[in-house]
């Protein structure tokens, strides 16, 4: 869904921090996602928004926000392919090229 960038120099002066900005997010999903069906108190004003995650892991697993490179392989495969068509890139990169070395 959405891509998270960070500065070389910043990799480059501090290289742990990549791998901690990924940690950082994972543990957010983590909890995050059993809020979506915790009927004690709905965190949004959403009445039918335990249905709506029940029938998002129904049809895409329980996993529906897969982070990381290789449940992502395929897509990022596309989305690099496109670019490229589009004339966004100058030449289709390989997904593993789109990561620092720390978070592959």
């Amino acid at each position: 869904m959405h891509v998270v960038g960070i500065r070389d120099s910043l990799l480059e002066d501090h290289p742990g921090v990549a791998a901690k900005v990924v940690a950082a997010f994972e543990e957010a999903k983590a909890r995050a996602l059993p809020h979506l069906v915790d009927l004690d108190a709905l965190s949004v004003t959403l009445p039918w928004l335990v249905a709506e995650a029940e029938e998002t892991k129904t049809l895409m697993g329980d996993d529906f926000w897969p982070y990381g490179l290789e449940k992502n392989l395929a897509t990022l495969t596309a989305q690099a392919r496109w670019s490229f068509e589009q004339g966004i890139s100058d030449r289709i990169y390989r997904p593993e090229e789109l990561f620092h070395p720390s978070v592959l």
